[in-house]
């Protein structure tokens, strides 16, 4: 009997060997699922990445061009305040004038009829100014 456990042993030698590469090619089949899902994960980040940059650019457009509506209406605003502060002084330098001089000179402008005439300036340049009431 001797022959015979070498031959038992050679058939579990031989179903180790089987199992053991039935497991290794398992293995490898699961190494090779889980590198494509991992390939097609890295595609979609990647679409995403590119999809997100996209929109950050149109974003960052959109904030330069507020940014600059903003600059020019600030600078606008500036300009009004300008203009009310150079009426504001005028009318209060004629104020101060005419009461130093009273009776020489017809009463001054009130202070809203020229900031209307010069808001009605500044929407029609093209125009004559009209003549001041009196």
């Amino acid at each position: 009997m001797p022959r015979a456990e070498p031959h038992a042993a050679e058939l579990a030698s031989d179903q180790a060997v089987e199992n053991a590469a039935l497991a290794g090619a398992a293995a490898i089949q699961r190494i090779v699922a889980e590198r494509n899902a991992l390939r097609s994960r890295l595609g979609a980040q990647h679409r995403e990445i590119v999809a997100l940059r996209s929109i950050n650019e149109d974003l960052r457009r959109r904030l330069i061009l507020i940014h600059q509506h903003y600059v020019e209406l600030a600078k606008q605003v500036v300009g009004h305040l300008e203009h009310f502060d150079g009426t504001v002084r005028e009318v209060v330098q004629e104020a101060h004038n005419g009461a130093a001089h009273r009776g020489d000179a017809a009463p001054p402008a009130s202070l809203v009829q020229r900031l209307a005439e010069a808001d009605h300036a500044d929407e029609n340049p093209e125009r004559p100014d009209p003549a001041p009431s009196s």
